[in-house]
């Protein structure tokens, strides 16, 4: 898990999970979706993170590279519903990441997402990449936790720090009681803001204009992890094409995918995008 031979070309930083459903321990974390897939989007792929030596889903991240934080337990959340409204409860939550843990030639990575579950990412982590296109996803900074670990919603107090060294922001219109609002207040320090809207699609604020990017409609099984699917694809691909509303549209395409199946198992292959992106762009056209 530690030899580290190359520079890659996409880094997530932030916790692997295991997510208790059902009395069942699935692989989680925003970390996990979003190298899964810059991997299925044919990526050279690196992850910063912190488990401990007993994690059971290793063997999922074959082909990638993992910089691991020694810690005596795993970050685990237990996800209950009651009256389709979901509660999270915190079991563990593994070492904090900052700038320190990442090797330094992995500075140069041309792509990184940071991507917090539960506040573990330091703020100065994101000045470590000055060379890279850096992405954000900002569920975990607004996050915390009582003392019986109740998850809950906390007031991000560094954001204008962190989002001033971004290059894109990404995070759920669920995250947030008024996200396009702040999306507003983000859009003055950073180039992209990205608002996603499960099977709306995506609303992009941009330096001169707000967009919305419809989804590809599909059958949804499982929604969880989209909006790191959403956010991994759309790095990869706006660092592809320098145009962001091509990138969302590429990237809800890879989105539709992991809705589609359970977990992380529905994550798509770059050719499997690809033929989907002719589908929307040919479905687009007709309306």
């Amino acid at each position: 898990m530690e030899a580290l031979v190359s520079v890659p070309d996409f880094l997530a930083v932030g916790h692997l999970c295991c997510d208790l459903v059902n009395g069942r321990r699935i692989l989680g974390g925003s970390a996990s979706y979003a190298s899964l897939t810059a991997r299925g989007l044919s990526r050279h792929t690196g992850i910063v993170t912190s488990v401990s030596r007993d994690f059971p889903f290793l063997d999922v991240f074959k082909g990638i590279e993992i910089r691991n934080i020694d810690s005596t337990t795993t970050t685990t959340f237990h996800n209950m519903y009651r009256n389709g409204v979901r509660e999270q409860i915190v079991s563990g939550v593994a070492t904090s990441i900052s700038s320190t843990h990442i090797p330094p030639r992995w500075t140069d990575a041309d792509i990184v997402y940071l991507c917090p579950i539960a506040d573990e990412v330091m703020p100065d982590v994101i000045e470590s990449f000055p060379r890279s296109l850096v992405g954000i996803g900002v569920q975990g900074w607004l996050r915390e936790w009582d003392e019986r670990g109740r998850v809950r919603r906390k007031e991000w107090k560094n954001a204008r720090e962190v989002v001033r060294h971004a290059d894109a922001v990404v995070y759920s219109e669920l995250d947030l009681d008024e996200p396009y609002a702040f999306a507003s207040e983000l859009a003055l320090f950073a180039p992209i803001v990205i608002v996603t809207q499960a099977s709306r699609g995506a609303e992009l604020f941009l330096k001169d204009r707000r967009v919305h990017v419809p989804a590809y409609r599909t059958e949804e099984v499982d929604p969880t992890g989209a909006g790191d699917v959403f956010a991994a694809a759309f790095l990869v691909r706006f660092k592809e094409c320098d145009d962001p509303i091509e990138a969302a549209q590429f990237a809800c395409c890879a989105a539709s995918f992991v809705c589609e199946k359970e977990g992380t198992s529905g994550i798509p292959t770059l050719e499997q995008v690809l033929e989907r992106k002719k589908r929307y762009d040919e479905l687009r056209r007709q309306s």
